[in-house]
């Protein structure tokens, strides 16, 4: 923690070192840099840049935290608002909700690769011959 044998002297030093990360943990600094690496791994800026369209036409937006079924990694995705589902909330931040969800359209392969085993293949033939 700090620099061995420095003691800021001036208020300006010492939130210099809080700002070059002096006073952080090395578990703090590993998640800072997964988190970075999953914000990468999800193509961060176009999904900031699609929340904030929402924000400003809908002034609401939803992105949700996973974990890619094929690769095990964590990652972020934009979700469309029309695809939301949750139950009525008053609060205007939704943080209330007890349930959340979205409508998403997969295809039988997608689905096959998300749900493996979960799913018979008597299910999938018939999820087939129905959609």
């Amino acid at each position: 923690m700090g620099l061995p044998g420095f003691s800021p002297d001036t208020v300006n030093e010492l939130e210099m070192m809080a700002q070059l990360g002096a006073f952080k943990l090395a578990q703090e600094i590993a998640i800072e840099k997964l988190l970075k690496y999953s914000f990468y791994l999800s193509r961060w800026p176009e999904i900031k840049r699609r929340v904030f369209e929402d924000l400003f036409d809908v002034g609401m937006a939803v992105t949700k935290d996973y974990v890619d079924p094929i690769t095990g990694q964590a990652k972020v995705r934009y979700v469309d608002i029309k695809n939301f589902i949750s139950n009525y909330s008053d609060d205007h931040t939704y943080r209330n909700i007890k349930v959340a969800g979205e409508v998403r359209g997969l295809s039988i392969a997608d689905l096959r690769r998300e749900a493996k085993d979960q799913i018979s293949d008597e299910q999938y033939s018939s999820i087939e011959s129905f959609y």
